[in-house]
């Protein structure tokens, strides 16, 4: 069970509070402990690769490619801790990148396995499914079938216990 209470000072409370898609990790860090990690450099990696490729930046862009590629969060979160955030953050550039180039439903699904990995991306949701008073229904109904479609593969293998992060 990877949502198992343990006991604080204030309770009880899950040890593990992301979200389903997070637990997909953990065989992948079982076959090397530094595998997980070092998927994480290659999604920046790859993910720096499209930014310097991309053709209508001009000058600014590569300057900010350049300003990108030296940040030292990069360096110290990824390649010193590992930390799998970026992997929530290139969800939401996918998801906001899909939304402005009018793909509303990779959009949506991009948004909805940020959100399944760690659930501060449904602070997004909002801003992607409405625009201007207008609702953007591809957006909304593709987040919110992959968010539940999510949820319930997780309830069928963990049960219940699925949903103690969202209670902690």
């Amino acid at each position: 069970d990877p949502w198992f209470l343990v006991m604080g000072v204030f309770g009880t409370y899950p040890l593990n509070a992301y979200g389903p898609l997070f637990n997909l990790l953990a065989p992948v860090a079982q076959f090397h402990p530094l595998l997980p990690k070092l998927l994480f450099a290659y999604a920046y990696l790859l993910f720096m690769v499209w930014l310097v490729n991309r053709r209508e930046q001009g000058r600014a862009g590569l300057l900010f490619v350049l300003a990108w590629f030296w940040c030292p969060y990069a360096w110290v979160e990824l390649a010193y801790f590992g930390h799998f955030d970026v992997l929530v953050g290139l969800l939401c550039v996918g998801a906001i990148h899909a939304r402005a180039k009018n793909r509303e439903a990779a959009s949506g699904i991009s948004l909805g396995l940020g959100a399944l990995l760690k659930y501060l991306p449904v602070t997004l949701f909002p801003f992607l499914a409405l625009d201007r008073g207008k609702i953007h229904p591809r957006v909304l109904a593709s987040a919110c079938l992959t968010i539940a479609a999510g949820f319930l593969a997780s309830l069928l293998v963990w049960g219940p216990s699925t949903f103690q992060p969202l209670f902690f």
